[in-house]
């Protein structure tokens, strides 16, 4: 079997720094990624593998036309850092809390968080 192509990332050499970058300021190590390697960008941290999608359409993709995208283990280890959510939940749990969560994300309620989405 042909060795699968990965996105543009760090590589593994890392993986274990990443942790502490990760959970230090998470936003800005997500960031980081993104302007270093791209819109779709793989990277590990510790033990998980970690593909990170910033393309609105390829997460729309993702979102709309997969909703029932596996989580498989590759997202236990994020658990201890993010808890039990929307990325790191699958089957009637994920159902459950996308549900509770949809109303925040209607057309009007995101127009009123415009300026704070911007900033």
């Amino acid at each position: 079997m042909a060795k699968q192509k990965l996105p543009p990332g760090p590589g593994n050499g890392r993986r274990f720094r990443h942790i502490f970058e990760f959970t230090a300021n998470r936003a800005e190590f997500l960031d980081r990624m993104r302007r270093d390697y791209g819109d779709v960008c793989y990277f590990r941290i510790g033990p998980g593998k970690v593909y990170l999608i910033n393309e609105p359409e390829l997460v729309k993709d993702v979102l709309q036309k997969h909703k029932d995208f596996p989580k498989t283990n590759s997202t236990e280890f994020l658990k201890p850092v993010l808890g039990e959510g929307l990325i790191t939940s699958g089957g009637d749990v994920h159902r459950r809390q996308r549900s509770l969560i949809q109303p925040a994300f209607t057309p009007k309620r995101v127009a009123e968080h415009v300026d704070t989405i911007i900033d």
